[in-house]
């Protein structure tokens, strides 16, 4: 389920896959890889701002293949972190071949349409009594100062990719430059992509990549000095006073006052060595690096008199806020399979590795206040109030898994595994986690007793897995915060008791479902039945004053069940020489 955040400029959208399945007030947004090297999916935002994914500085135009690994029955292999589910991004490759050439241009616009009919009248009383009331898009129309324009969606991409037997590339290069339908809301942003293929012989295949992502957007102001709580609370009383109807402040005040932007400088890069040494075997090792650095400034000049007549003092002398995160996840995977036909119909895969991840967080906070002059922009530079604060986080988890499949005659499936996780988050006193998972299809259209001519296949599959989603940084952790004692020395007091015993928040799911091919192909039909649990859902409970702690503990408490039914439906309603 994808839900649209927003349609400003630089607005995001936030992906679920099967509802929620935690109680805390966390992301529920799925674990991201692309090209097997776990990336950001942070969603984060300034207050009460407009939350930013980092699932959006992802060219649409080097996407090769999405996977949607849906509930913990399919992400059993991924762990701790995966109960939301696990979105596998394949970027386009480069192939053997002379270079070849793709340019693609998109052109759009983005409006408000029938802005004024959608707001309602704003009333008041004229000095004689008399109810008056006023539409505030149409004067400001009238005035020549229209709140809201028609904005410009522009994107270029250009791409080749080639190579030889030995070698392949693939190189992109992307612009994206949006405005919105406000003046206070633009943004761009640039894409680099590029990829290697190189096979040095038979049994050895090298992939790399690395992509880039420069991007600043401006984001209109969503607090209560809004241009839209402006509009909606004005009065038809005040048209003549120098705010023109709105309730304190008008639109352009608001626009020069508050500049909200967003900017991220990202890398993500990967190695991946393939080694096929026999037919019965083969083995991967994955590296990857993922950094983004987001800087989140909200910027108030000092205001000339023009503006400074409609806010106060303090405000009116400017300020300045800064919220900087770096964000760096690094991953280490090695995975190995062998093969073997035990018997003319019965096969057999084994496999096995080991993953390592490491997630960590710098946070920067910066603010000052009171600019002496216009044309001061630094916190440095702020003569009434200046503060700062920075924090850093880290969480690493490592995991062992091995599977075994089972295959007989092609058409019969029986798969099982086990996954073991240990996380930093977790409490001193708990031990390793352990995700089972055991899954089987059946292809019934393959057995010779099957004849139903317009079912050209027909799989049914069943599985049931686990997986988890580990406590926050610090939430098993006693933590003291820093002080100043009576005398005015540094000391420490309480703050959060902890919990050795908390542990990962299991999510259990049984699924069951059928996928059916008709009429040649032309017709397919997916089906899918989930029942999913949460247990021991992280929950907050008071402490006991008597134990020097006046916070609250986490602990594994709580469950969250979820069940549902997905129906997907692909038909190839037409194909011709010419119109498919």
């Amino acid at each position: 389920m994808v839900q649209k955040g927003s349609s400003i400029a630089g607005g995001t959208s936030e992906i679920r896959i099967r509802g929620r399945s935690s109680l805390r007030n966390v992301s529920d947004a799925p674990l991201l890889y692309i090209d097997g090297i776990r990336v950001n999916n942070r969603l984060t935002g300034s207050g009460s701002q407009p939350a930013a994914s980092r699932l959006d500085d992802i060219d649409p135009a080097n996407i090769e293949s999405i996977e949607i690994i849906k509930g913990p029955a399919a992400a059993t292999l991924y762990g701790t972190e995966a109960s939301n589910g696990v979105i596998q991004i394949i970027t386009k490759k480069g192939a053997d071949g002379p270079a070849r050439w793709d340019f693609t241009m998109r052109q759009g616009m983005s409006y408000f349409n029938d802005a004024a009919e959608r707001f309602d009248l704003n009333y008041g009383y004229d000095p004689s009594g008399n109810i008056i009331s006023a539409n505030l898009v149409e004067l400001e129309d009238a005035r020549g100062t229209p709140i809201f324009s028609t904005g410009h969606d522009q994107f270029y991409n250009l791409a080749v990719a080639g190579g030889s037997q030995r070698m392949q590339y693939f190189l992109s290069g992307s612009g994206t430059f949006n405005d919105g339908i406000t003046p206070d809301n633009y943004g761009h942003r640039y894409n680099a992509q590029l990829n290697l293929s190189a096979q040095p012989n038979t049994t050895i295949t090298l992939n790399a990549n690395a992509g880039f992502v420069l991007s600043r957007y401006r984001l209109p102001l969503q607090r209560n000095l809004g241009v839209l709580p402006e509009l909606q609370r004005g009065s038809p009383e005040s048209l003549n006073e120098p705010h023109h109807g709105f309730y304190a402040i008008p639109p352009e005040a608001v626009w020069e006052a508050y500049n909200l932007n967003q900017d991220v400088n990202r890398m993500t890069a990967g190695l991946s060595v393939t080694h096929d040494p026999f037919e019965w075997f083969d083995h991967r090792l994955t590296l990857g690096l993922d950094f983004t650095d987001q800087e989140i400034t909200n910027y108030t000049p000092r205001l000339g008199e023009q503006y400074a007549q409609f806010f106060t003092a303090e405000d009116a002398s400017g300020s300045k806020e800064v919220n900087r995160e770096e964000v760096l996840y690094s991953t280490i995977e090695y995975n190995a399979t062998v093969s073997k036909d035990i018997t003319e119909a019965l096969t057999s895969n084994t496999s096995g590795g080991f993953q390592i991840y490491q997630k960590s967080i710098e946070f920067l906070e910066a603010e000052g206040l009171g600019f002496p002059a216009t044309g001061v922009k630094t916190i440095a530079g702020a003569g009434t109030y200046q503060r700062g604060r920075d924090d850093f986080v880290e969480n690493n988890t490592v995991g062992f898994f091995v599977q075994q499949q089972f295959g007989w005659k092609d058409r019969l499936f029986l798969t099982g595994a086990i996954r073991a996780d240990d996380n930093s988050a977790f409490g001193s006193d708990f031990d390793v986690v352990y995700y089972p998972k055991v899954s089987g299809s059946w292809v019934i259209s393959e057995e010779p007793f099957w004849n139903v001519g317009f079912v050209n296949s027909l799989r049914i599959r069943a599985a049931y897995g686990e997986s988890g989603q580990q406590p926050d940084a610090f939430a098993a952790l006693r933590t003291f915060q820093a002080r100043a004692n009576p005398t005015g020395d540094a000391s420490v007091t309480p703050q959060f008791v902890g919990n050795p015993d908390l542990g990962p928040e299991r999510g259990k799911e049984i699924e069951a479902g059928f996928d059916l091919g008709m009429f040649s192909g032309r017709v397919n039909v997916d089906f899918s039945y989930y029942d999913q649990k949460t247990t021991d859902a992280i929950l907050s409970r008071n402490v006991a004053p008597s134990m020097g702690f006046s916070s609250t503990q986490f602990v594994n408490v709580g469950q969250v069940s979820n069940s549902g039914f997905e129906v997907g439906v692909n038909a190839l309603a037409i194909d011709t020489r010419n119109v498919a």
